[in-house]
């Protein structure tokens, strides 16, 4: 049976039915709760802030391995500079590709390949130029090599953080 029902002042045709629909058809669907402009915002400005402190860090890893480099092997300041952006750069590069690739088999491969051989690459040298520096007593040495070796994980995970917020939704 049709009846007439005003709804805003506009006539609409409905079947007879009080418009609620069976039971399977009223039950609330789970749905992912969608952030706020507010909630994103904050996202955003915390990814910001973490990419800075982890852009100060290479700065100082970049430095480091520039001295390592021209130190070790004799090489002109400007190439060894290219080579510490190479190294360090190409490390947040390979992460940012493999965090946009969505998990591309080729693109996770060679970041991934890239990302380890940088990493070692950046340790060694960092932990040779901080161990450089320090005073020659056994803990200045120790905890200065330390520091070398803790550094580009902390990029990397800085690095890992401020775009997994930066891209979530």
């Amino acid at each position: 049976m049709q009846t007439a029902n005003r709804l805003n002042g506009q006539l609409h045709q409905t079947n007879g039915t009080n418009g609620k629909g069976s039971k399977k058809a009223s039950a609330k669907k789970t749905q992912r709760p969608r952030t706020t402009k507010k909630g994103r915002d904050a996202k955003r400005v915390t990814a910001l802030v973490l990419g800075s402190v982890a852009a100060g860090l290479i700065f100082l890893s970049v430095f480091h391995l520039t001295c390592a480099i021209t130190s070790l092997t004799g090489s002109p300041y400007l190439l060894a500079v290219l080579l510490a952006v190479g190294i360090d750069l190409g490390l947040v590069a390979s992460e940012v590709a493999e965090m946009v690739g969505h998990g591309e088999p080729g693109v996770q491969k060679w970041s991934r390949c890239y990302m380890l051989m940088a990493t070692l690459m950046s340790m060694v040298l960092n932990a040779y130029e901080f161990a450089a520096h320090a005073p020659p007593h056994w803990f200045s040495q120790t905890l200065s090599i330390g520091f070398g070796l803790i550094l580009p994980p902390m990029i990397f995970v800085l690095a890992r953080q401020a775009g997994g917020l930066w891209s979530s939704k």
